[in-house]
């Protein structure tokens, strides 16, 4: 007769697996929200849009990253400035986007294909940067393990395909490592803990693959190398992320690739053996994918192409070397150059659709600021005909030609605009034309490769991510002061005083300090009082030799330009507001010259001249004097005096935010 059961023991032994599961999310940072976010990061084009810089600009607003499906043959770049101010770029291919951030936890699901000594090479790669990631990573135990013998048989067939046959493929294994997973003869994580069983699977593929006995003991030995690693960091990530959903973390995952290389609906033959789109979440997490509300398709603002197929926009000419160069365009995982072309909408809003997308995260801006005329495809002539749809056939595809609209540039630098609003009109226009075109709100845009390059549309879904509830920190959009100081000491030590208590109550008040970059005098006692307090303060000085020099060491950033005009138009752009401290020529001239164009309505950023000792005071008898005399209007007042640090940021915030 079979026992009977109240039930107890099998909760117990559910709550005690669910506890011990939380326990591998204890280095998640914060407290966890009632209401999470879950969003989905994916490519609106064939790859390469800048998925990964995305996911990386989204992480610190989440618990945990997840890389959805893929494997080595999709590489993730992210570019930030590290505390010496020097650019630090991250190459990921199987490791989660994002996880240098702090308090972030990083999930590989069973829908990726692993290379074990890849991942465990991208691990220590990360140790060796600063970002030490033990305990907060995590791979599914039912992951697939790419092997050698995969990508021997990569190679092999792509080699007997021949040039004009060839797929394109990376070479990493990723399509012979499906067909064993097809043909039930792959080799999982979890089979790593019994080792005959790995031994027989490695047998059966060796037949399979046609190749020599001698790679199953090559094989064996070669898994048996990164065994107790591997298993040291598998977990069954279905379950895991089912009881994070649960608790209400928050949750962001990590497309790769673009549907335009899916298996199922991409340009075949011309795909990769992975599903690409949104519904793979589904599938490879266990998550239910209609809980997932932000779905943010990214989209670069040119296409790009690596591997073989049809390519509509293709430029072989100018134009696509051009673009290459600009957008420095070659692969993250085989370094090959990217076929370049101008942007192609149809595609675009043929892939936002198989992804569901909420909205559009637009990428790489920058790239088109030198072009005086941008061109836009919005249909194609197939024989003769114009037809507006996108169809994933290469027949089809290779004998379209691209329609274009094209636009006008605007021919000046858009890297270091610090608000949408203050892009060049010509530029808002482009993006408000793709948006239409796609029936999606445009919720982003960056002007760089950095962290900080992103341009966040107001009222838009990564604003929401940014303000909501749910976010991992509260981190909230910073207020930015653009600080003139002189770089002496001065005549009196109140000056200095002065800079100091500003820089401590900006730190104290979560506002980002902009300022001449220099490491001596009141500027000096400005980054040394703002460091101390662990607040954030950014440099912004010309790119000479006998300039760097002087520059202050570990800075939150360094932004170096050419002239001194480019450092007048950079720190304005980067400003909410304008304080000035005193100082001598330097200083007078940076604040006639924010005062002028103020007055030419250029901005309408507050100026605020702090002094408690009268420095100021000659100046502005001297304005007095200019208007007495009928060269400044009797009713403006541009640049107002404040005798306290405090007053001095409450007129600069308030009046920013007015």
């Amino acid at each position: 007769m079979c026992p009977v059961s109240d039930g107890s023991s099998a909760r117990h032994r559910r709550v005690s697996r669910q506890e011990d599961l939380l326990a591998l999310l204890s280095a998640c940072d914060a407290v966890v929200p009632q209401i999470p976010n879950l969003t989905w990061i994916g490519d609106l084009q064939q790859g390469d849009g800048g998925k990964g810089a995305m996911v990386d600009r989204l992480a610190p607003f989440h618990h945990i990253i997840v890389r959805v499906q893929g494997g080595e043959n999709a590489g993730h770049t992210t570019s930030f400035i590290n505390e010496k101010n020097e650019t630090v770029v991250l190459k990921n291919h199987l490791i989660p986007s994002g996880l240098r951030h702090p308090g972030t936890v990083g999930v590989i699901t069973g829908g990726v294909l692993v290379n074990p000594e890849k991942l465990l090479t991208e691990i220590d790669e990360m140790d060796s940067e600063g970002f030490d990631v033990s305990g907060r990573i995590f791979l599914s135990d039912r992951a697939h393990l790419v092997l050698p013998m995969h990508r021997l048989v990569d190679h092999l067939q792509e080699a007997n395909r021949g040039q004009e046959g060839a797929i394109g493929t990376t070479k990493r294994g990723i399509g012979p490592a499906n067909v064993s997973r097809a043909n039930r003869t792959g080799v999982r994580v979890c089979d790593l803990e019994d080792m005959e069983t790995v031994r027989l699977r490695l047998q059966e593929n060796a037949r399979l693959f046609g190749l020599p006995s001698g790679s199953v003991h090559e094989n064996y030995a070669w898994l048996s190398t990164f065994r107790d690693k591997v298993l040291a960091i598998a977990v069954d990530s279905v379950r895991l992320l089912e009881v994070a959903t649960e608790e209400g973390y928050s949750i962001l995952f990590e497309g790769a690739q673009g549907p335009l290389i899916d298996i199922d609906h991409g340009n075949y033959p011309f795909v990769t053996t992975c599903p690409t789109t949104f519904h793979a979440v589904g599938s490879s997490t266990g998550i239910d994918s209609s809980q997932i509300h932000h779905r943010i398709g990214v989209l670069k603002t040119y296409q790009t192409m690596v591997g073989n197929g049809a390519f509509v926009t293709e430029d072989t000419g100018a134009l696509g070397d051009r673009l290459r160069t600009v957008g420095k365009e070659s692969g993250t995982t085989t370094g090959r150059p990217r076929r370049c072309g101008w942007l192609d909408l149809p595609h675009a809003l043929w892939a936002s659709r198989r992804n569901k997308c909420t909205s559009v995260a637009l990428t790489k801006l920058d790239v088109l600021d030198e072009f005086s005329s941008i061109g836009v495809c919005t249909g194609y002539a197939y024989h003769g005909e114009e037809d507006l749809e996108f169809r994933p056939d290469e027949k089809y595809l290779s004998e379209c030609t691209p329609i274009y609209r094209f636009f006008p540039g605007w021919l000046t630098s858009t890297n270091g605009v610090a608000r949408y609003s203050e892009l060049p009109v010509q530029a808002q226009n482009l993006v408000d034309y793709i948006s239409d075109y796609l029936n999606l709100p445009v919720s982003s845009v960056t002007t760089g490769p950095r962290d900080q390059d992103i341009l966040v549309r107001p009222g838009g879904e990564i604003e929401t991510i940014y303000s909501s509830r749910s976010s991992r920190r509260d981190i909230p959009v910073k207020e930015r002061v653009v600080v003139f100081c002189g770089a002496a000491e001065g005549g009196r030590p109140e000056f200095q005083q002065m800079a100091a208590e500003l820089g401590i109550e900006c730190a104290k008040q979560g506002i980002s300090v902009v300022y001449g970059g220099g490491g001596s005098g009141i500027m000096g006692s400005l980054a040394d009082a703002v460091l101390a307090a662990e607040g954030e303060i950014i440099g912004v000085t010309l790119d000479e030799p006998i300039v760097r020099e002087l520059t202050r060491s570990g800075l939150s950033e360094l932004i170096c330009v050419p002239d001194m005009h480019d450092r007048g138009l950079r720190m304005q752009s980067l400003a909410d507001a304008f304080i000035v401290l005193p100082g001598g020529y330097g200083t007078f001239q940076e604040l006639l010259y924010t005062i002028t164009s103020a007055q030419l309505g250029l901005h309408r950023k507050p100026i605020v001249l702090l002094d408690d000792t009268g420095y100021f005071e000659p100046f502005f008898a001297l304005l007095e004097h200019v208007r007495c005399n009928g060269f400044i209007d009797a009713g403006s007042q541009l640049a107002v005096r404040a005798t306290t640090v405090k007053d001095a940021l409450r007129i600069a915030c308030q009046s920013s935010n007015s």
